[in-house]
């Protein structure tokens, strides 16, 4: 099957000069497009359509081919659709004939290569004659919107409003976020755009769509965060087989009964919908689950996937709970969805603290508890103590029993940015919970704070 991506980019850029070469996170704009692409399994040919020597140099040099459109291609008011249908008219003079047209925008650079190839495969597997990727905003009530003059327009006809029990708001509503748009070459020729009639949704998390240098400095702190993030998947991945084991020596053996009375100490009951963040091997959903003689429903979420599948495996035939690959600051759940949320040993590890305990919130139904145990830090002799152990036995113990130094060396790092237990007492009461607790486990070495979400005072 030939599929060709295609990365329109011309020069001109009024409210950012430039921007398809603009420099971001070292490399051009254009290049990460570029790169996303020749890396997807699916795309056998990648085009870059544009006017402009400079782009076409660029995109030359990162590896993908050129066409150079005509000026009255590259104007202001031209659409994507021609600029599309130039390329593949050149493209079968040059005796290529596509049988799907893959439309990458250049402004979103985040968009990687299983989200390219995900979208692809979903058409292939379908009867659509199109895909787009898009954001799932919800259920709603009816909406409106503002136009560019100040007027209001309604999505809906008004003078025939739904009743709140119609069927009509229970249906999901979606956003085009501008990453990918897919059409099989029939229906590209039908329609002579890049949506056909019978169109489909990629989901994916909110991407950036980078137009003005906001964008850009948001999409750089967006990749470092990102970069970090994968770093930290595949140091968890490489120790996973070893994690539990390790956990046993480190802790003297007493992990498990930490966590067992860190769960005590929240008043759970059995019709409870539970969430357990950063589950790692699955402790915390276990013992949970095990509280309850397996009559609780608990989720239970990693971004290790090597982590998530010891856990899978270790559930047997547990069928109260289920695993879910996710990241913990872009949970794939809805609002008000869970009455408590567990996150162990998983705080620290967040590129971004905020925006993880905001996810957690959203999550969390009205009175619904958040649970965080994590390393602490204790104060005094013991504070010496702990930190000559933390600092200097743990990575030892980590390099003999998992020939992984540097991973264990990160987890005693990953604490010294991370707030106290007194400080995350705060950091919960302004993110504005309530009736915050703290609890302290071998004598501050691990803490434990418990708080309420209350939505509806």
């Amino acid at each position: 099957m030939n599929i060709v991506g295609i990365i329109p980019a011309r020069g001109g850029s009024k409210r950012t000069p430039r921007k398809n070469i603009k420099f971001l996170a070292g490399k051009p704009l254009i290049a990460h497009t570029i790169e996303a692409a020749l890396r997807s399994v699916l795309i056998n040919k990648l085009v870059v359509s544009t006017e402009d020597w400079e782009i076409a140099k660029a995109a030359g040099e990162y590896g993908a081919e050129v066409i150079i459109r005509p000026a009255e291609l590259a104007r202001d008011e031209t659409k994507t659709a021609p600029v599309l249908i130039h390329v593949v008219e050149e493209l079968e003079k040059q005796g290529y004939y596509p049988d799907i047209v893959v439309l990458l925008q250049p402004t979103c650079p985040l968009r990687g290569e299983k989200v390219i190839d995900g979208a692809i495969s979903q058409l292939i597997n379908s009867d659509k004659d199109s895909i787009f990727t898009g954001v799932n905003l919800g259920k709603t009530m009816p909406k409106w919107k503002r136009t560019y003059d100040g007027r209001l327009v309604s999505l809906y006809n008004y003078h025939f409003r739904p009743r709140t029990q119609e069927p009509e708001l229970m249906e999901d509503m979606y956003a085009e976020n501008g990453a990918l748009y897919a059409i099989k070459i029939d229906a590209f020729k039908k329609h002579r755009d890049f949506l056909g009639s019978d169109v489909e949704i990629f989901e994916t998390p909110s991407i950036v769509d980078i137009d003005t240098p906001e964008d850009f400095k948001r999409a750089e702190k967006t990749m470092i965060e990102t970069e970090r993030t994968s770093e930290i998947i595949d140091m968890f991945d490489n120790i996973a087989n070893k994690y539990d084991f390790l956990n046993n020596i480190i802790s003297f053996g007493r992990h498990k009964s930490i966590k067992c009375q860190a769960i005590k100490n929240v008043p759970l009951q059995k019709d409870m919908k539970i969430l357990d963040i950063c589950t790692g091997t699955g402790d915390i959903a276990f013992l949970v689950s095990e509280l309850f003689d397996n009559r609780i429903n608990i989720t239970a979420t990693d971004f290790s996937e090597n982590m998530l599948k010891i856990a899978e495996k270790r559930a047997g035939n547990r069928k109260n709970i289920t695993f879910v690959f996710a990241n913990a600051i872009n949970l794939p759940f809805e609002d008000d969805s869970f009455d408590a949320v567990f996150i162990s040993f998983g705080l620290r590890n967040l590129t971004d603290l905020k925006k993880g305990i905001n996810e957690i919130k959203r999550v969390l139904k009205d009175r619904g508890f958040v649970v965080n145990l994590d390393t602490g830090k204790p104060e005094g002799i013991l504070g010496i103590i702990f930190k000559l152990y933390f600092f200097n036995i743990v990575p030892l113990i980590g390099k003999v029993f998992s020939g992984n130094f540097k991973a264990y060396r990160y987890l005693p790092k990953s604490t010294q940015s991370f707030p106290s237990q007194k400080e995350l007492v705060k950091v919960f009461e302004n993110s504005g919970f309530k009736q915050v607790k703290n609890y302290d486990f071998a004598f501050g070495a691990i803490a434990q704070q418990v708080a309420v979400n209350i939505k509806n005072n």
